[in-house]
């Protein structure tokens, strides 16, 4: 399968919604994601796919849906960035700020949990960490370099501590979420010289400007294709519309391919390791929830979907959020109409696992793909993997 490199650069604040009513008859504030979902990106690529070959038949349609579409991710001057781990905390007191990684960490004697599962164990922070002060915000998005950094610190401690989620210089290797740019719109009546009725509203999107610079964050993915509209791929150059209010972006073939490579540093410590870290650089979506279904329920082994060789891992521990809802409209013939909500794993997961047997050496070349179950959920961008290692606590 070949693979092509597709960026976007916005030229206007990109408008992401979440599933809250939002029309003329059932809202007039529309509310913002805080990152794009990779179904948008790739719904917004298909379409323009599908216009530049002629339509969208169902032959079409069913060939836009098989061309494998990973990402968005965050771009900055040639640097990828990726939402913060979920296993880093970050303590402030005053103007010192201590950052910590979570393990899963033994048992001691007459202690117990109440995890789903008899082999699970909690993640806990190492001894000795200083935890005066309240846990603080840390920058929502991390360069490559960063990233391979924290997955390859086995230990839980001596990290510098990310600066909190305002405005910084690409150059510390963090970036703040996006602000959210609101505009009110409407529409006067002729008549009453006022607002017409549901014709005032607030439209909010994702400024990917950096404040105070030249700098505007893009979004890349690769395309994986079998050879189906290959030309089109390789000639990309087109302004087309992202999101809602059909808001523009310049899309654009580039030759990419590095940025998705595994950091040689990353694979250096995944050919000795037997502890490995899986980290979801998009949100996941999972048979099982928040469990991967390549995982048997009762023993939580498994191996992840594009291996083999036989590797069997073993899930030890997960740090994650609150599942995040998952909806759409789908515009296909066969299925016009609101898309069942689904629930997601935030992006940012950690899963704490062991390699039992084969060689952790498999994961490197899986590098940002994906490990959902769904085909299409892979092909769509969802449950993107980056793999690094851990120590367990001794506490």
């Amino acid at each position: 399968m070949a693979h092509h490199f597709v960026r976007l650069t916005p030229r206007d604040p990109l408008i992401a919604r979440d599933g809250r009513p939002f029309g003329a008859s059932s809202g007039n504030r529309m509310r913002s994601l805080p990152w794009f979902y990779p179904s948008l990106f790739s719904g917004s690529l298909r379409s323009l796919l599908g216009k530049a070959t002629g339509g969208f038949s169902t032959e079409t349609v069913a060939a836009l849906k098989a061309l494998e579409i990973a990402g968005p991710l965050a771009l900055l001057n040639n640097t990828l960035f990726f939402p913060r781990p979920l296993d880093a905390r970050v303590f402030e007191s005053g103007a010192e700020r201590h950052c910590y990684g979570l393990r899963p960490g033994a048992l001691g004697a007459g202690e117990g949990v109440d995890l789903p599962g008899p082999n699970l164990l909690p993640t806990l922070l190492p001894d000795g960490a200083n935890m005066d002060g309240k846990p603080a915000e840390i920058a929502q998005f991390w360069s490559s370099a960063r990233m391979a950094d924290w997955l390859t610190r086995s230990s839980a401690s001596g990290f510098t501590a990310p600066p909190d989620n305002t405005p910084t210089s690409a150059d510390t290797g963090y970036l703040a979420a996006p602000p959210v740019d609101f505009r009110t719109h409407t529409a006067l009546s002729d008549e009453k010289g006022v607002a017409d009725d549901g014709k005032l509203f607030i439209t909010a999107g994702l400024d990917l400007n950096l404040p105070n610079t030249a700098d505007i964050v893009q979004l890349v993915s690769r395309v994986g294709n079998s050879g189906w509209c290959q030309q089109v791929l390789e000639g990309l150059a087109q302004v087309h519309p992202m999101g809602g209010d059909r808001r523009l972006a310049n899309w654009q073939h580039t030759d990419d391919q590095h940025l998705w490579e595994c950091p040689q540093g990353v694979a250096s410590a995944l050919a000795k390791a037997t502890k490995i870290r899986l980290y979801l650089a998009t949100p996941g979506l999972f048979d099982g929830g928040w469990l991967p279904g390549w995982l048997d329920k009762t023993t939580f082994t498994g191996c992840p979907p594009g291996i083999e060789g036989g590797l069997k891992l073993t899930l030890r521990a997960v740090c994650s959020e609150r599942w995040q809802p998952l909806s759409g409209w789908s515009l296909e013939r066969d299925s016009w109409g609101p898309k069942a909500a689904r629930r997601m794993v935030p992006a940012g997961s950690v899963y704490f696992f062991t390699c039992d047997q084969g060689d952790a050496a498999q994961l490197v070349p899986r590098w940002l793909s994906s490990v959902c179950d769904k085909a299409q959920d892979r092909n769509d961008g969802f449950g993107l993997a980056l793999w690094g290692t851990w120590d367990e606590h001794k506490n």
